[in-house]
């Protein structure tokens, strides 16, 4: 297979989801990052291939560009190796032959890495994850500082290559914020460690070649916030600790941003006034039905059956189911009856806070009663 000719469209890769967005990084990798990866055997096969690729006197080593050097242009060290300058094309186009199950056999396989783009420019007409609205971020940085190409060992090369194109170094996080998303040391490690636990065979190999990340299995709880600016911060209670009771209002009024579904909301022509209507006379128990109508009766893809494509009349059929589950009353035992009484004790202060809220606040604030207190109510058996 040669890279001008393969078939890159055999499968769609799933959008990156838009911001606003939270989840912590455990949520995220298992919710999000593993729709993005390739197969375990396309994985495991390129693993092998590069593995026995490195050894060959005659491979040329995919490294990134560095002063000196232009893009696509063989150079060769003062040792003789042979290097490709690139971008970070070549972990685009790996990821979308790996995702296509598109890989070259065995013998081919030098050819393709020799014939790899490596421009932007010669990928972009290309499904990738870029076009589906991913950045490709990197565990072990593919680029050390180190402009004095002409002096690395073929060592040196061979790690580089290793950082630049293997899939074990590479994740993908969404555009938005990338630089600070995807420079995070706490997800990295936490990637790092998925990686490794995943794969724990190959990763013992690849580790050996590109270096050895940090793991930071203590960050699955880390949360995730990408594209929410200071406006639509939520407020925490006071003297909060950094990891709140699930079951508490620090819990519930502590995202760090807003749900992505409360875009539909805002997107109403009078959504202060809306909002403003939500939070009169707001009860303990209308809130707890606020959040159980959002999950339950209006989420995205409901309202994208009932209005396709109309974000404004979506948000109008959203805060008129609201209106009228709000009304609801909860007798039966149930999940929701022990999050009010898990609620109950300080709801005072916590009603007090939901107050000051906007409409992207209010809302993910009453998501998370089921992400805290409902969830431990039932975890409990409280009723």
């Amino acid at each position: 297979m040669r890279p001008s000719t393969p078939d890159l469209r055999r499968r769609v890769i799933p959008k990156a989801p838009g911001p606003p967005y939270e989840a912590t990084f455990a949520d995220f990798v298992q919710g999000e990052l593993v729709r993005v990866l390739p197969a375990e055997e396309q994985i495991r096969y390129v693993h092998r291939q590069l593995m026995d690729y490195v050894v060959r006197p005659d491979a040329t080593f995919i490294t990134r560009k560095v002063s000196g050097q232009e893009r696509g242009e063989v150079v060769t060290t003062s040792d003789g190796t042979a290097l490709l300058p690139s971008d970070n094309a070549p972990a685009w186009f790996f990821h979308s032959v790996m995702f296509n199950n598109a890989m070259p056999s065995e013998p081919a396989f030098a050819d393709f890495v020799r014939e790899t783009p490596t421009h932007f420019f010669d990928v972009a007409k290309y499904q990738t994850v870029n076009t589906a609205g991913w950045h490709v971020a990197h565990i072990l940085d593919a680029k050390d500082g180190n402009t004095q190409w002409r002096t690395w060992s073929r060592g040196d090369a061979m790690k580089r290559f290793i950082r630049n194109v293997h899939p074990l170094n590479i994740f993908y996080v969404p555009k938005t914020d990338w630089q600070r998303v995807g420079g995070d040391p706490d997800l990295i490690g936490f990637v790092a460690w998925f990686y490794s636990n995943l794969f724990p065979d190959i990763w013992e190999e690849f580790s050996a070649v590109a270096g050895t990340p940090s793991l930071r299995p203590d960050a699955k709880s880390m949360v995730l916030c990408i594209g929410a600016d200071a406006r639509n911060q939520i407020r925490s209670l006071p003297g909060g600790a950094a990891s709140p009771n699930r079951a508490s209002w620090e819990f519930v009024l502590g995202a760090r941003c807003p749900r992505s579904i409360t875009a539909i909301l805002a997107a109403h022509p009078e959504v202060e006034l809306r909002t403003k209507k939500l939070q009169a006379g707001l009860t303990l128990e209308r809130f707890v039905a606020l959040g159980d109508a959002r999950y339950n009766k209006t989420r995205k893809s409901m309202l994208e059956k009932q209005a396709p494509g109309d974000v404004v009349r979506q948000a109008e059929i959203a805060f008129d189911l609201i209106d009228q589950w709000m009304t609801k009353t909860y007798t039966t035992p149930s999940g929701w009856t022990g999050a009010i009484k898990l609620l109950r004790t300080t709801s005072a202060e916590g009603l007090d806070r939901t107050q000051v809220l906007d409409i992207h606040g209010l809302a993910t604030a009453a998501l998370r009663v089921i992400d805290g207190p409902y969830s431990e109510a039932n975890k409990r058996g409280i009723r």
